[in-house]
This record gives C-alpha cells, structure tokens and sequence, in this order.
C-alpha cells in the first residue's frame, strides 16, 4: 500500500497521527502513515471510548463510517502480514447496536462492581490526587461507611458513580443519607464536573436544569413501571419522543416563568432540544427522535 493511499485510507489514522502528535509535541512528525506502520509491525489494542458522548445521529452516522473503513482496512493486514489488531469499542448500552452487528462484533456488557472492585478502585483513585495520607485514610473509611448504607451503595455501581460519591466525600465531607438531599449532592457535583469539561456546553440556569431533569425522570419512571405491578420489571431504559420531551420542558419552564411569551418560551424549549441532542448535563438523545438519561 503505497503512502498516498495509506493517508487517504481512514481519517481515523488521521485523527490519531493528530492526537499523537499533540502528546509528542512533534505534531509534523507524525501522519496516518506513521500510524498505520505501528499497525502493521506490532500487535496494538486501539480503544475507542465512550462513543456514547457523539449523540448526533449525522455525526454518529458519519464516525461510524470511518471506524467501518479503519476496520476494513485492519482484516486487510491480518490476512496479509499476520498482525492481529484488537479494537474495543465503549458506548451506553442503549446506543450503536444497529450499527456494530453483533454477528461480527461480540457485545459485552460490563456488570456492577463488586465491593473489592469498588475498595480497589477508590484506593487508586486517592493515590492519584494530591491528598495526603490522614485524608486519603478518612476518605476510605467513609466510602466503606456508605457501602453499607443501602440508599448510598445503590449509587456506586459504576466507577464513575463512584467517582461521585468520592468528590463529595473529598469536598464536602460524608453523602448525606436523605434522598432528596443525597440526590441534590449528587447532582451538583455532576453539573459542576459537566461544567468544568465545557463551560460553554451548559448554557441554562440550574435551577432550570434540576427541574427539567426531575420531571423528566418523574415521566420516565413512571412509564417505565406503569405496565409493572411490583416495579420488579422496570423498563429502564424508557426514553420520551421529542414532541414529549418538548411539550415536559415547556411545562417547566412555565411553571418557573408565567410571564414569557410563548414565543420566548419556544425559543428556550429549542435551546434545551438542541443542548440535549449533544447531551444536557445527563440528558441524551440515544436514538434520534427520543430522549432520556
């Protein structure tokens, strides 16, 4: 494969010849054809993640169709020179199973941590910080506290849950055990952590915010257990249409402002649509046309 074809074979070469080239400072150095030599001489896991935070369907679209041609591209090698190039792919559940055939591509859930897993993960995460050993013990000592108190342990299923409950313990001291108020901390501490990754991403007041996203938790709930009589098969993965999920907005936001005009009104609702569609602090557009968490 000669160089010019190399370089135009993917733009996903590219996109790593470019990242690459930031870490190096030596970003003239390094092109697709570089990339694609590292490829074909060693063995290389490449990990895309978190696919899941793409939630336009044209962009969706048009990522999937680089990874498609990198891939193809990659069975190319492995028949001719025997390099053996693994590819994981990390996304939300609900998201690109359409897309990556399961017949070709073996899906894996991850499951919840376990306790050690949980203990092993946050004694890591302490030694990564600058804090010092009295406090990395007192942070410890009370994640093991709320592991077991149910209404906290529920909220550390995952690392990033995890993570969660670790800043609010690192900032504030201990999760609070109510749940209203436990969700509260919850919350502010992911809008700040959304906040910090893109000023400019959370353009709504957060007390507009909370709101929207409590009632739109309240709908999703409640359709996904309507059809249960003991909540014992709760469809968790309940998403609104966006003339829903409009109509849920546009009801928060008039009970917050009596006085708009259904003009400003509409206008903010478009704003909240469009913000959602590239994710709303945890509000996303999974699929095109539905919104959820």
């Amino acid at each position: 494969m000669s160089n010019r074809d190399r370089n135009e074979s993917s733009s996903l070469e590219n996109y790593l010849a470019t990242e690459m080239g930031k870490i190096t400072n030596r970003l003239e150095e390094i092109s697709a054809a570089k990339v694609q030599d590292i490829f074909e001489k060693k063995e290389c896991l490449l990990i895309l993640d978190g696919l899941d935070e793409i939630s336009d369907a044209r962009l969706q679209q048009q990522m999937v169709e680089k990874i498609y041609t990198f891939l193809d591209w990659a069975e190319d090698i492995k028949v001719d020179i025997k390099v053996y190039l693994k590819v994981v792919i990390t996304s939300r559940p609900n998201m690109y199973k359409q897309q990556f055939n399961p017949e070709r591509f073996p899906h894996l859930e991850i499951l919840p941590l376990e306790k050690e897993q949980r203990t092993e993960y946050a004694q890591k995460w302490v030694k990564t910080r600058d804090i010092h050993d009295g406090e990395q013990t007192r942070i410890l000592d009370i994640l093991k506290e709320c592991e077991d108190d149910e209404r906290i342990s529920r909220l550390l299923t995952t690392p990033l849950q995890v993570t969660i409950i670790l800043l609010i313990i690192k900032n504030g001291g201990r999760p609070p055990g109510e749940r209203e108020t436990l969700f509260d901390e919850y919350w502010r501490t992911i809008l700040k952590r959304e906040k910090s990754k893109d000023k400019d991403l959370i353009k709504s007041d957060d007390q507009i915010l909370l709101n929207v996203h409590s009632y739109l938790g309240y709908l999703l709930h409640y359709r996904a257990s309507s059809n249960t009589v003991d909540n014992s098969d709760i469809n968790v993965h309940s998403l609104l249409p966006e003339n829903e999920f409009r109509a849920a907005i546009e009801k928060v936001l008039r009970k917050n402002d009596r006085f708009s005009s259904d003009k400003d009104i509409n206008n903010k609702v478009d704003k909240f649509v469009t913000d959602a569609k590239d994710r709303l602090v945890l509000i996303v557009e999974p699929q095109p046309g539905l919104f959820g968490f």
